[in-house]
């Protein structure tokens, strides 16, 4: 089947965030978009592939589509499914929370790199009473769209927040092994999120995981494309971009305030991971 990129626009261009409530969802050809997914099935069941992998969907599964990602829907059966749908820039205020949830990590960026390898058994499945909670969210979240009052996009920003960070927790709080795992990866980004300026070793990071060194990574490679030394690096790259675009530190600054003290080497592996130089990309502002 052809994998056709379908443009799609947020209502408001300035707020960018969409909440579709879709009580009759039909099969849906595959298709690829610019902003983050998460959806919530209420009722009904069918099939969700994702990048070339089909799973079943059922009453009760929440899981996130991540930017890109090709997915479509068949073989559906009275779906009922409510999607959420943002761009994350507009969590940049909250990033630094979030990314403090070994949770948000396995929900929004492991889950469903782990889906495309294995099945779904690592996908959020709310207890009841979550469900009840998250459905009581989403009501007064669509209330806000759908009657836009002066100060709806703060009252739904505010709503989203609380929505991503319940669904972290309830991850956490999952007992199936997948998930766990899956958590245990996030504990290490956690980690590495807040501690990148560190000298982190592999042995304190798998101390973090609860796992042995070894299976550290393996387990971080399948989820996240790399070995965790250089998942740090390109964290420290990203803070470094940063820094070189919104502050005036020099670049020895910068290379040191990220963890690294060799400036050439941090020039090199700058070069490398962002494709221009510090001095490229400043002259850039």
């Amino acid at each position: 089947m052809s994998q056709p990129f379908y443009p799609w626009e947020f209502p408001d261009p300035a707020f960018p965030f969409a909440l579709w409530d879709v009580p009759s969802h039909r099969s849906y050809p595959q298709h690829r978009h610019h902003f983050t997914e998460i959806v919530f099935i209420l009722a009904g069941h069918g099939t969700h592939l994702l990048d070339g992998v089909a799973s079943t969907i059922e009453a009760g599964d929440c899981f996130v589509i991540p930017v890109d990602s090709v997915h479509g829907y068949c073989d559906v059966d009275e779906l009922h499914l409510i999607n959420i749908l943002f761009d994350a820039r507009l969590l940049a205020p909250f990033l630094r929370e979030l990314n403090a949830l070994p949770g948000f990590h396995a929900l929004f960026t492991l889950e469903p790199s782990y889906r495309k390898q294995h099945d779904s058994r690592g996908r959020l499945r709310p207890t009841v009473a979550q469900r009840m909670a998250i459905t009581e969210i989403i009501r007064q979240m669509l209330a806000e769209v759908n009657r836009q009052a002066p100060g709806y996009r703060t009252k739904v920003l505010a709503l989203f927040t609380q929505l991503l960070v319940d669904l972290a927790r309830y991850y956490q709080e999952s007992a199936c092994k997948p998930s766990v795992q899956l958590v245990q990866i996030g504990a290490v980004i956690s980690k590495m999120e807040q501690d990148y300026a560190l000298p982190l070793s592999i042995r304190e990071l798998a101390e973090v995981a609860n796992m042995s060194e070894r299976n550290l990574a393996r387990r971080f490679r399948e989820g996240m494309g790399m070995a965790p030394v250089e998942y740090l690096l390109h964290l420290r790259m990203r803070r470094a971009a940063h820094l070189l675009r919104d502050t005036t530190r020099s670049i020895a600054e910068i290379a040191t305030a990220v963890g690294i003290d060799n400036g050439n080497y941090f020039s090199r592996q700058f070069k490398r991971i962002m494709g221009v130089s510090p001095r490229e990309l400043r002259r850039q502002r």
